[in-house]
């Protein structure tokens, strides 16, 4: 097998010229393999937004029917204060229904936190990534209120076994009563829609703006979109 040893250098002009050539080669590798990952990552981001705004777009769907519902509970409770006057005044508690509670959906989070884990939020203008995380933080919240307030509406379900409920049966209710009042208000207040300077506001809707997220007819699959509104048209309808 023939051995081609390296022919040595004949002066600086030869040298500086193989030297040249190396460093060229080696500049252009690197800007070959930066572009390739510039267009993976801007491949990656495009993808990653549209799936966030599908996400959005759904949880706007889900802060919407909490919003819808507000009047209902608001009416629900004031029909619980009803419920305590009449047992007070020991006159018999005549319901039409179950109790109910209100029907949140689950929120969604899993396409913003695959975001953050395969850095695809990382590579985000920095506008476009604080406006994500500003619309999540909310749904954050929102998510933690939603199981509290099931939470407090399971217990005023206690109504349903009013027959059979003590008289610290009923203090506790009253107790109960008054958590999933100050729960509604705080919630409320979070994501009702309201007025300033002549222009309406809502916290998620503001968060969201400017990322291109477009509002979708809320729909849960299969049946469970009708069996959510047959609950939610049930809780809207008068107890007593």
């Amino acid at each position: 097998m023939d051995i081609h040893k390296p022919k040595p250098w004949h002066g600086v002009r030869e040298f500086l010229k193989e030297y040249v050539i190396i460093v060229v080669g080696v500049f252009t590798a690197l800007a070959g393999e930066q572009a390739v990952e510039w267009l993976h990552w801007r491949e990656m981001v495009t993808a990653t937004r549209e799936a966030l705004n599908r996400e959005l777009a759904f949880d706007q769907g889900v802060f919407q029917t909490r919003i819808d519902q507000a009047p209902c509970m608001a009416r629900r409770l004031s029909e619980l204060e009803t419920a305590f006057e009449q047992h007070a005044a020991k006159k018999p508690v005549l319901v039409k229904r179950p109790f109910g509670q209100p029907n949140t959906p689950h929120l969604r989070t899993s396409v913003w936190e695959t975001a953050i884990a395969d850095q695809s939020a990382s590579h985000m203008p920095l506008d476009t990534k604080l406006r994500y995380a500003a619309a999540y933080e909310t749904i954050y919240w929102l998510r933690e209120r939603s199981n509290e307030e099931r939470d407090a509406w399971t217990r005023l379900n206690q109504l349903d076994d009013q027959k059979v409920m003590t008289d610290q049966d009923w203090a506790a209710l009253r107790q109960s009563k008054a958590h999933a009042e100050a729960l509604a208000q705080k919630v409320d207040d979070a994501i009702l829609p309201y007025a300033e300077g002549g222009v309406s506001h809502q916290l998620f809707l503001d968060r969201t703006a400017g990322l291109g997220v477009k509002a979708e007819a809320f729909r849960l699959p299969g049946g469970a979109q009708a069996r959510l509104q047959a609950r939610v048209d049930g809780f809207c309808q008068p107890l007593l």
